[in-house]
């Protein structure tokens, strides 16, 4: 009998510590729910959804020549309950082949700071972008470390995403410079009507 009171103890004891255990993973569950759970932030980026066509200028980079234009298009959808927007798109620039290239953009809650990633079937790289945006998600400014043309091979970059309104939207990239930010392209994005 009292080897049974004694199984009867130990059962109980293992009961409790599993109960607590299991009350202090919801409630670790629970955080980690709420702090990842889609922010304002998120929201901004909604206002990329949907189908664009675009009207691209690369700017007076290759050994002084002319600008080069090319049009594309591109479409973002939200994922993953509104964590992440999706993008891919399609592009042709000049006389140079048809490029197609994807993208992410995210907020990641933890670092306060807007996250993307970019990449195509016209380089080797994978661009991660951070940064940050205005009050309203209005313009959005990312910046990168990437190859680039010039000695060195390598070189940082700016984006700034200008939300004009509803169906406008104007992106502008940079190279960073020492002294000054040199204009790379202009790309202006209008929402398709269906």
């Amino acid at each position: 009998m009292h080897t049974l009171k004694r199984f009867a103890l130990v059962a109980a004891v293992k009961l409790a510590a599993m109960s607590a255990q299991a009350q202090d993973s919801s409630h670790w569950v629970k955080q980690w729910m709420d702090l990842n759970k889609p922010s304002a932030p998120h929201k901004h980026l909604e206002q990329l959804v949907g189908k664009w066509d675009l009207a691209i200028t690369y700017y007076k980079i290759l050994g002084g020549k002319p600008d080069i234009t090319g049009e594309g298009t591109f479409e973002a959808k939200m994922t993953y309950d509104g964590r992440f927007l999706e993008a891919t798109g399609k592009t042709q620039i000049g006389a140079l082949p048809e490029t197609e290239e994807r993208q992410v953009w995210g907020y990641d809650n933890v670092g306060k700071k807007y996250v993307s990633a970019r990449w195509g079937d016209f380089e080797t790289q994978v661009r991660l972008f951070t940064g940050t945006s205005d009050a309203d998600g209005k313009t959005l400014t990312t910046e990168h470390e990437g190859a680039a043309l010039g000695p060195e091979g390598k070189g940082k970059f700016k984006e700034i995403l200008r939300i004009e309104s509803a169906n406008r939207m104007l992106i502008e990239g940079y190279a960073v410079g020492q002294s000054k930010d040199f204009k790379i392209f202009q790309i202006v994005a209008t929402r398709r009507t269906p």
